[in-house]
């Protein structure tokens, strides 16, 4: 028992080793069941008005996997895409086709470690769509630290891009800001995407929304690893969503 507790102590030493090394701004701002979101500034104001989509119209729903709907440990809903994770019960755009009230289809797009870049040139290939929502930058922005972020400046002309080009087939557009973070690195890391893309909405006179302003009063909107949505978050976001749209 004496060599155990040794050993349980050498153990608890070279986890707070490892702790100190890489800093506390890299640590999720853990709660029971998941992680808070970190950061403290209000959402971003929304921009357009309700959305108009036909009966039996079609809405793609393009992200990464914070759109796919990712579960880090577990999972309720199989893979899609050829992806390997599990997904949440409730990605937002499964959600979003729930509060429509299947009048409309509603496509899953995400992809997880997309960035917009990434996003744009797998999707090309898809038909043309009523409404076309977008959510990227999480992945440009490099929340964890383990590669080159994209150049905020590359980011928001790429977002740029993919909106002209959705516009020019006649498709309605609504930017989404990637959501808020539960580790002070990662929030740190993505505020300058979340106002790029606002940015980028403004400047081609789309639609934006934030989906932080659908988790205000969620104590505990994120998975235990501060970057992935729980099934809860991502319900939200999609019920928030679609009092954006008007089916008609």
């Amino acid at each position: 028992m004496r060599w155990s507790n040794k050993r349980f102590g050498l153990v608890l030493a070279a986890c707070a080793l490892v702790t100190a090394g890489i800093g506390w701004r890299f640590v999720p701002a853990l709660r029971w069941g998941g992680a808070a979101a970190v950061g403290a500034t209000p959402p971003l104001g929304p921009l357009g008005g309700t959305l108009a989509v036909p009966r039996g119209g079609t809405i793609l729903c393009a992200g990464d996997s914070l759109t796919y709907g990712a579960q880090r440990w577990g999972g309720t809903l199989p893979p899609i895409h050829g992806a390997g994770a599990q997904r949440v019960a409730t990605p937002y755009p499964e959600a979003l086709a729930r509060a429509l009230g299947g009048r409309v289809t509603v496509r899953n797009l995400g992809y997880p470690a997309d960035t917009v870049t990434m996003g744009s040139k797998r999707w090309a290939a898809e038909p043309r769509a009523d409404l076309v929502l977008l959510m990227y930058g999480t992945n440009d922005a490099n929340p964890r630290g383990w590669r080159t972020a994209v150049p905020i400046e590359t980011y928001r002309v790429t977002l740029a891009g993919l909106i002209r080009r959705y516009r020019a087939q006649g498709t309605q557009l609504l930017v989404l800001a990637p959501p808020p973070a539960g580790t002070a690195y990662a929030e740190a890391a993505i505020a300058p995407y979340r106002a790029a893309a606002r940015a980028a909405a403004a400047a081609e006179g789309v639609a934006f929304a934030d989906p932080a302003s659908f988790l205000q009063d969620m104590p505990v909107p994120l998975q235990a690893d501060g970057l992935h949505l729980r099934a809860e978050a991502t319900a939200r976001i999609g019920e928030g969503l679609a009092r954006r749209i008007s089916v008609r």
